[in-house]
């Protein structure tokens, strides 16, 4: 079972995440959380395989969560789930440390095989 923590400001979003993943029977959620920095606090004590994180949310965004998670060396990868698909953004995460970028919208169709290949 892969563990994965939802990481995205909008409570609606992380429920229709929620039931994809929990549908498909090989991801656990294991958390949700509104913001990056609830993500810092819970990661270590969940140690999810896979983190779902949106770059644009209050407090700490999905940039510093990565910045973050790569200077303490987690294990935990992740996967940006967010509106924003140009190619800078991905560029950008890609190189913060993201294992892949999944845009909202085609999240239905790409979210499971990205996380089946990210782990």
């Amino acid at each position: 079972m892969i563990r994965a923590l939802l990481v995205d400001d909008h409570p609606g979003m992380r429920r229709a995440v929620r039931r994809l993943l929990e549908r498909d029977g090989e991801v656990e959620v294991v958390g949700e959380v509104e913001d990056g920095e609830q993500a810092m606090l819970v990661v270590d004590r969940l140690q999810p395989d896979v983190m779902l994180l949106d770059v644009s949310m209050p407090r700490m965004d999905g940039f510093d969560v990565l910045r973050a998670l790569r200077q303490k060396a987690r294990r935990t990868k992740v996967i940006v789930l967010t509106m924003y698909g140009t190619s800078d953004v991905k560029e950008r995460v890609l190189a913060a440390g993201a294992g892949a970028l999944v845009t909202k919208q085609r999240a239905y169709s790409e979210l499971l095989p990205a996380i089946r290949d990210i782990i």
